[in-house]
């Protein structure tokens, strides 16, 4: 396989959120699961996480999977997730 980089885990991330919501709206979490897979990722890299926000943030601007910019709300709610990983893995 491929070596992880920072892009990479950006895009996984990007890819898994929107997805994420939708699916724990029904109850689902298993790609709520693949996201905070993605976000291990990039903490185990040792990527900041602004840095990581950074990334995804330019990652969702090349190729959205929400097929449009997130609403403030929804960046905030990712911002939110990716944080709550990182301290969780800080602790």
């Amino acid at each position: 396989p491929a070596p992880l980089t920072l892009s990479k885990v950006a895009e996984l991330v990007e890819a898994t959120f929107v997805r994420a919501c939708m699916d724990a709206a029904r109850g689902d979490v298993t790609t709520l699961k693949l996201f905070i897979a993605s976000a291990v990722g990039g903490y185990r890299l040792g990527v900041p996480l602004p840095a990581l926000g950074s990334a995804v943030a330019a990652c969702e601007a090349e190729h959205s999977t929400a097929g449009r910019p997130l609403l403030p709300e929804e960046a905030e709610l990712r911002t939110l997730w990716l944080s709550l990983v990182y301290l969780t893995l800080e602790a």
